[in-house]
C-alpha cells in the first residue's frame, strides 16, 4: 500500500486526458488491494497490509508537530462544515427533486457512469494531492457505485448524510469499511493514532468531496470548496537529526512538503472563526495569533469568539501540542465543549431558540434525507402539522389540523413514524392526509404516496392491504363487520378533517 505517491503513478493514465482509462486503472488497484467483496468482509485467513508497518518511528514524530496538527485541525473543521452542507443539499434533493427515482430509474447505467466520472474529476481538481487520497477509498468503483441501478452511490451518500442537518458536527462522519479499518489500525501508540486519524481524514474528505461534486454535477451546479491554508510549517531540530540518519524518511517528508507547498499555492487563508478570506471579510490581510502564529483572524471580535468558544476554544490549544492532539483524536471530548455552541452561533442560531426537538430515533433506525427535510420544515413552521413538498412551480404547502382530537391522533402517528420504521403509522398518516392532498394542486393521491415513500420508505400500495387485513382480523374478534367499521372510520375522519386547511409556506 503506498503511503503517499502511488508507485504506479508514472504508468497511470491521467484523469485530465482519459477519465475512463484512468478510472479503470484505479479500480484494478483497489480490487487487488482490498478485494472485490462489495461488503469488504475481512476473511479469516486474509492477509491485511498495515499502513504503518514500514514507516520509521521518526515519521510518526513528524506528524505531531504543532504546525501539522493545526493544519490537520483546519482541514477537519472544513470537512465537518462540508458534511453539514452536503447533508442539507441531499435532504433538499431527496425531498424536492425525487433524486432517488431520477438516479435509479430515469438515468441509464451509462448516464450514471458519466456523472460518477465527473464527480471524481471535480474532486481531483480540488487539490493537487486529492488523487492520492483515492487510494484509501475502495468504495469508488463503478461495480460498487452503479450496483442495483445506482443504489451503491445512494448508500454511500446516505452514510455521509448527517442526522442533524442544521449544526456543524463536532466530528466528521466516517464510512465504515472493515478492510480499511484493519489496514489503518493505530494500535495503542498515541503518535500512530494521530497518523491513523489523519488517514481517516484524507479518506473521508475524498469520499465527501466526491459525493458533493457528483450531486452538484447531476443538477447542473458547481460550487468550489476552496482549500484553507494552515499555519506556517517547519521541521523540528529533533526531526532534522533523524533525517540525517534515515534516507527513506527524508524522501517521505520531502514529498509531503512538496504537496503542502502545492496545496498552499492554490489555497486561501481563512479566518479561524468565520472562515472568510481577507477579501470576503473586507480587510487587507488576516492577522495571526500573536502567540502560536498558526491561526488567523479577520478582526478582534472573531479572535475573541474563537478564543472563548471556538471549535475547540483556541485558548485550550494555543501552543499546547497535547491539547491539539486531543482536538484531532477526540473532537467531541470535554475540551471541545465550546464547539457546538460556537457552531450554533455561526449558523445564526441561538441555543435558546424555541424549536421543536424530535426524539432520538430508535437504535438501528436512520431517518431518510427526505424525512430530515420534512422535519426542518416543521421546525421552521411550528404551527403546521405536516408539509406537502410540491414540484415547481407550486409552493410547498402546509397542513394544519384544527380539531384537537384529530391533531392528537395525527401527531401520535407522525412521532412514531419519525422514530422507528412503522408502516402501520405511515398508513394511518396517509389516510388522515389524503383529503388535504387531493385538494392541493401538484400533490393528490399519487403525490402523497410518493412523498411518504421518500420520507419513510413505506410503499402505501403494498402496506395498505396488509394493515387493512390486520384490522379486519381485529374486527372479527370484536364481532363487527368490515362495512360497519369502515362507516365508523369514514365518519370519524370526515369529522376530524372537515376543518383541515392548506396553508402556503
Amino acid at each position: 500500500m503506498p503511503h503517499g505517491k502511488s508507485t504506479a503513478k508514472a504508468s497511470k493514465p491521467s484523469w485530465k486526458e482519459d477519465r475512463v482509462a484512468w478510472n479503470k486503472h484505479w479500480e484494478r488497484e483497489h480490487d487487488a488491494l482490498y478485494g472485490s467483496d462489495p461488503s469488504f468482509t475481512v476473511k479469516k485467513y486474509q492477509k491485511i497490509i498495515k499502513l504503518q508497518d514500514d514507516l520509521p518511528d521518526a515519521f510518526f514524530t513528524a506528524q505531531v508537530q504543532d504546525s501539522l496538527l493545526h493544519s490537520a485541525h483546519v482541514k477537519q473543521d472544513q470537512l465537518c462544515k462540508l458534511q453539514r452542507d452536503l447533508s442539507r443539499e441531499v435532504s433538499k434533493r431527496y425531498a424536492e427533486d425525487d433524486f432517488v427515482d431520477r438516479w435509479t430509474n430515469v438515468c441509464s447505467k451509462s448516464e450514471r457512469e458519466k456523472w460518477i466520472l465527473e464527480g471524481l474529476f471535480r474532486t481531483c481538481e480540488a487539490s493537487p494531492d486529492f488523487e492520492d487520497h483515492r487510494q484509501f477509498c475502495p468504495e469508488l468503483t463503478m461495480n460498487r457505485l452503479n450496483a442495483q441501478s445506482g443504489r451503491g452511490f445512494l448508500d454511500l451518500m446516505q452514510k455521509l448524510t448527517l442526522q442533524d442537518i442544521d449544526t456543524i458536527p463536532n466530528d466528521f462522519q466516517k464510512v465504515p469499511n472493515p478492510v480499511w479499518e484493519a489496514m489503518n489500525d493505530g494500535h495503542d501508540d498515541s503518535k500512530k493514532k494521530v497518523y491513523a486519524r489523519l488517514m481517516d481524514l484524507q479518506r473521508t474528505t475524498f469520499l465527501t468531496f466526491f459525493v458533493w461534486n457528483t450531486l452538484l454535477a447531476f443538477f447542473g451546479g458547481q460550487e468550489e470548496y476552496g482549500l484553507m491554508k494552515g499555519g506556517k510549517s517547519g521541521v523540528s531540530r529533533e526531526l532534522k537529526d533523524s533525517l540525517r540518519e534515515d534516507e527513506d524518511l527524508t524522501k517521505l517528508l520531502k514529498n509531503s512538503q512538496k504537496e503542502v507547498k502545492a496545496n498552499n499555492a492554490l489555497a486561501e487563508r481563512g479566518c479561524r472563526a468565520c472562515g472568510l478570506t481577507a477579501e470576503r471579510a473586507g480587510v487587507r490581510v488576516l492577522l495571526a495569533c500573536q502567540k502560536c502564529k498558526a491561526v488567523y483572524y479577520c478582526n478582534k471580535q472573531c479572535q475573541v469568539q474563537d478564543w472563548k468558544n471556538g471549535r475547540p476554544p483556541h485558548r485550550t490549544t494555543c501552543g499546547n501540542t497535547a491539547a491539539l492532539k486531543d482536538a484531532i483524536l477526540a473532537p467531541g471530548s470535554q475540551s471541545n465543549k465550546g464547539k457546538s455552541k460556537a457552531a450554533a452561533q455561526s449558523n445564526g442560531d441561538s441555543a435558546d431558540d424555541d424549536k421543536r426537538f424530535w426524539k432520538e430515533p430508535k437504535p438501528g433506525y436512520i431517518r431518510s434525507p427526505a424525512l430530515l427535510h420534512q422535519l426542518k420544515f416543521l421546525e421552521e413552521n411550528p404551527d403546521m402539522d405536516y408539509v406537502f413538498v410540491r414540484p415547481e412551480p407550486h409552493p410547498d404547502h402546509g397542513v394544519k389540523i384544527p380539531h384537537p382530537m384529530g391533531k392528537m391522533l395525527f401527531i401520535l402517528q407522525r412521532n412514531r413514524a419519525i422514530s422507528e420504521f412503522s408502516p402501520v403509522a405511515v398508513v394511518q398518516m396517509y389516510k388522515m392526509l389524503l383529503p388535504a392532498a387531493e385538494n392541493a394542486p401538484g400533490i393528490g393521491k399519487v403525490g402523497l404516496k410518493k412523498q411518504l415513500m421518500r420520507e419513510y420508505n413505506v410503499d402505501i400500495d403494498e402496506w395498505l392491504p396488509i394493515v387493512q387485513k390486520r384490522a379486519d382480523e381485529e374486527l372479527k374478534k370484536k364481532g363487527k363487520t368490515k362495512e360497519e367499521s369502515q362507516k365508523e372510520l369514514d365518519e370519524m375522519y370526515k369529522s376530524l378533517l372537515s376543518g383541515a386547511k392548506d396553508l402556503s409556506l
